[in-house]
């Protein structure tokens, strides 16, 4: 918005710069000194008012520039930044599918050692039941 009103003020002065200078022109061919003085007086203020119009508007611009590499770089940061904390997001479901693939695996070998001690159980309790059946034929 500021940059534009530069622009329009430096083509308004410019315009007023070309009036002057045209005024300029007409006392200069009607031999009128003072008009042609304070035309000359108008003449230098517009030009003062341009070059300064010129200076602000190429200082706005270069202002501009700069705020748009600047959101350029914040907005490519950004992009790596969701990109890192994508990376990490799948790391840690990663991680957590891991343990749980782990838990149940060491759910499945505490299963089986305990299925295999259920079996042990069961052949003391057969060799126990034989061995009773063995004293009680034999008395």
């Amino acid at each position: 918005a500021h940059r534009g009103m530069l622009e329009r003020q430096v083509a308004q002065l410019e315009a007023e710069r070309a009036e002057v200078s045209e005024k300029l022109d007409e006392a200069a061919r009607a031999a009128d000194a003072r008009a042609a003085r304070l035309l000359e007086a108008d003449l230098r203020r517009v030009d003062a008012g341009l070059s300064a119009a010129q200076e602000a508007l190429a200082r706005a611009s270069a202002d501009a520039e700069l705020l748009l590499e600047g959101a350029r770089e914040t907005s490519a940061r950004v992009e790596a930044l969701r990109a890192e904390r994508a990376a990490a997001e799948a790391r840690l479901l990663a991680g957590q599918a891991a343990g749980v693939v782990m838990q149940a695996e060491g759910g499945r070998q505490v299963d089986e050692l305990e299925l295999s001690r259920a079996r042990d159980e069961v052949e003391r309790a057969r060799a126990l039941a034989e061995i009773w059946r063995g004293d009680r034929k034999s008395k």
